[in-house]
This record gives C-alpha cells, sequence and structure tokens, in this order.
C-alpha cells in the first residue's frame, strides 16, 4: 500500500472533498436549486451549534477517501449533550478493500471526543455497512417504524420492482380499509389553524421550551436549529407548517423527492403539544402531498404509531436502522422510556434513496 495520511480537511480542499462525494455516492440525494458546493459549505460550515468536521485519507497527493460528522445538541433526561452524526463517508473505488473505512471512523471519533461531542449516530440502506456498524456499536434503544400512504398502488409496486405485485396491491388495500375503519379520522381538529411559514421565531424557543419536558431522548429543536435546517436554500426544497390555538401548538416539515420516478412524499420532522395539533399538522401535510406516488413518515415504536395511523400512514413493516457510540461517560440511553423518545427523518442528514 502508497503512503498514506489520515488528517482532518483544510479549508482549501472543497473541491476535492465535493467531487468525491459526487463521483462515489448518489450525492447530496436532495432536490437542490443550489451548487452542491453551497449545500456541502452549508452542512458542514455554517452550523449555528458548531461547524462540522471532515476527515479525509489522502494517498499520493491526492484525496481518496472522506467521512463527515455533524454535531447537534441531543437531550437526554434532563442533560443536553453535544451529539455527532455521521454521514458521507466513501473510500475511492481503487482504494477499497484496504481496510481504510476503518481508519477514517476512529480519526473521526478521535476529533469528535476533543470537541466534546458524548455520542455519534450513524444509519445506512447499504445492508453491508448495516452488519458492519451492527457489529461494533449499539443500536438506537427503541425501534422506529417507516409507515407509508400509497396513493399509487400500481405505479408504486411497478416502480419498486416488488414481487408479487397483485398480492400486494391487495394486502395493502385491504390493510388500507381495516385501518380506515379503526383508526382513520377525517374530521378536523375544531378551532387549531395550520398555516404555512417561511420561518421559525420567537415562539418556536418558548414551544421547544414546553415540549422538551415531556421527551428524554430527543434533538433540540430550536428557532435558530430549525430554520438552518429546513429554511435555508442549501438545505433543500422543504416546507414548514406550524399549527395555533391561541398560541403555536405544534409544527411540521415536509419535502417531495424523486426516486426512479417514484414522486415520495416525506413528513421529515412534526412535533406538537396535543394529539389534536398533531392530527391537524399531518391532515394537512398529506392533503397538499396528494399528488405524491407515496407518503412515508419515521416515528419510534408504539409513540408517535396512532396518530400516523389516523392520518392513514399504514406500518411499513420497515425498521430504520440507526445505531450510536458513546464517546465518553455512558449516557444510559438504553433505559430512556420509549414513550418519551421522538426521532423523525429529519435527525438525519437527508432523505433516504427508498422506503
Amino acid at each position: 500500500m502508497s503512503e498514506i495520511t489520515v488528517r482532518e480537511a483544510q479549508p482549501d480542499e472543497e473541491n476535492q472533498i465535493v467531487k468525491l462525494l459526487e463521483d462515489n455516492l448518489l450525492w447530496p440525494g436532495l432536490n437542490i436549486d443550489t451548487s452542491n458546493h453551497d449545500h456541502w459549505r452549508w452542512k458542514y460550515l455554517d452550523s449555528p451549534i458548531m461547524p462540522s468536521i471532515a476527515v479525509v485519507i489522502e494517498a499520493q497527493g491526492e484525496i481518496i477517501g472522506c467521512a463527515h460528522a455533524c454535531i447537534t445538541r441531543l437531550k437526554i433526561r434532563d442533560k443536553t449533550v453535544y451529539a455527532a452524526n455521521g454521514y458521507d463517508v466513501v473510500i475511492r473505488q481503487d482504494y477499497r478493500g484496504r481496510g481504510l473505512f476503518n481508519l477514517l471512523v476512529e480519526k473521526r471519533k478521535e476529533i469528535l471526543n476533543s470537541l466534546g461531542v458524548e455520542i455519534i449516530f450513524w444509519s445506512s440502506g447499504n445492508i453491508i455497512l448495516v452488519e458492519k456498524w451492527s457489529r461494533v456499536s449499539n443500536p438506537y434503544p427503541h425501534p422506529i417504524d417507516g409507515y407509508i400512504k400509497i396513493n399509487n398502488l400500481m405505479k408504486t409496486t411497478k416502480t419498486l420492482n416488488i414481487d408479487n405485485k397483485n398480492i400486494m396491491i391487495l394486502g395493502y388495500s385491504s390493510l388500507e380499509k381495516l385501518n380506515n375503519l379503526l383508526y382513520r379520522e377525517r374530521s378536523s381538529p375544531e378551532n387549531i389553524t395550520v398555516t404555512k411559514i417561511n420561518s421559525f421565531t420567537e415562539e418556536t424557543d418558548q414551544l421547544w421550551n414546553r415540549i422538551s419536558q415531556h421527551y428524554d431522548l430527543i434533538y433540540e429543536k430550536t428557532a435558530e436549529y430549525l430554520n438552518y435546517r429546513y429554511l435555508d436554500p442549501r438545505a433543500g426544497n422543504y416546507t414548514a407548517y406550524k399549527a395555533e390555538k391561541d398560541q403555536i401548538q405544534g409544527y411540521a416539515i415536509t419535502h417531495i423527492k424523486k426516486v426512479n420516478d417514484l414522486k415520495i412524499g416525506y413528513i421529515s420532522d412534526i412535533l406538537s403539544e396535543t394529539p389534536e395539533s398533531a392530527k391537524a399538522l399531518l391532515q394537512q401535510a398529506v392533503k397538499d402531498m396528494d399528488d405524491a406516488d407515496l407518503i412515508t413518515v419515521l416515528g419510534v415504536k408504539n409513540n408517535q404509531s396512532k396518530q400516523y395511523k389516523t392520518a392513514g400512514l399504514l406500518d411499513s413493516r420497515r425498521l430504520f436502522h440507526l445505531t450510536y457510540n458513546e464517546l465518553g461517560e455512558p449516557l444510559n440511553i438504553e433505559n430512556t422510556n420509549p414513550m418519551r423518545a421522538y426521532f423523525c427523518y429529519g435527525d438525519r442528514d437527508s432523505l433516504p434513496s427508498g422506503v
């Protein structure tokens, strides 16, 4: 093996890193109106919490691998800690199979630890990486389920190359009818107004201060962070809603993405104080994405499940694979109550390439 160096990236290496990501990943994997360079700067340089990190591998004067991490704040019971999400790890094709992935990941942990980060999460749709990380990491302590509402069954089953399409169509149709009978609520909550918004304001901070008391495991959701995460144009094309009844009671974020000619609507984030405001937000989000072929949302099992079913979203029976490593003293998140835990698509960096 030629001599290699594993180190933190330098500011003038942005072009090499972005090209490496573009050439080796479906990156950034979002519908964005800005350049990939702008998206990379938003993601890794401009966080209101602290700049994120990029680790690179250099060989023969070229960057042939990189790994990133975004730093956020995570509320664990009555304590808030710095947490990292591991993203955008890639090794150039001609250098794979040499153990370089492990070098990148370990260097990333070392740098994060020096910054006071106490826990790092990662996920992947790549089954090889899922199996690899499962051997060296801990699973998120509570099952995270995917929920779907299929508006165009024929197109969805065809595009996703689902075997036994007729059985799938019949099965989904039957489950949808049963769900509508048991859970679906079509009446709108009284006196709750849902409107689209262009920014989050101080009232969102007041909502967060109230609602955070009901959670033991949740990423911090301040107005400053939500504006950065969803409403910066470089982040992607998101739509934000708020629910009000005398004061703000919740918010929702949606995004529509094309995947192999399939139009998928994502409910990226939805947080509310009351079941009524959650219902109102979900109804509006589902209605506004009615032209999507399917709609999907994530939720912690048994906590967010029922509210999704009342909006016509069915359990897809597919778990979202999320793992973590603690970098300092034990945080004991495995002992948190699933009914006081929250997780959504937006708590990761981007949307998946499938459902």
